[in-house]
């Protein structure tokens, strides 16, 4: 997912939101999301082992077995950190 939103994501605009195989990008709507909430802001996007006791990785493993949506009330955006689970994925370092 890193690489997903660092690296891929721009060639994907450019190309209509297709791979470099000419194929659809897969959950598009999802990546359009994420690349729509992260323009406003610098984000410092970090890699973490996944299920490797990592606080803030568990807290996002406990909100996708729950399928919370939202986030989570009273916390400014510019403390809010999030992960993918099972990728491995965490970010930090909204400003």
């Amino acid at each position: 997912m890193r690489d997903g939103v660092t690296k891929w994501i721009h060639g994907w605009k450019k190309n209509g939101w297709r791979t470099a195989d000419k194929k659809p990008v897969k959950n598009v709507e999802l990546w359009q999301r994420l690349d729509a909430a992260r323009a406003p802001h610098q984000v410092d996007w970090r890699w973490v082992k996944g299920h490797s006791g990592h606080a803030e990785n568990d807290r996002a493993d406990a909100a996708g077995a729950r399928g919370d949506r939202q986030a989570p009330v009273g916390r400014p955006l510019t403390q809010l950190r999030f992960g993918c689970v099972g990728t491995g994925f965490f970010s930090t370092g909204f400003s």
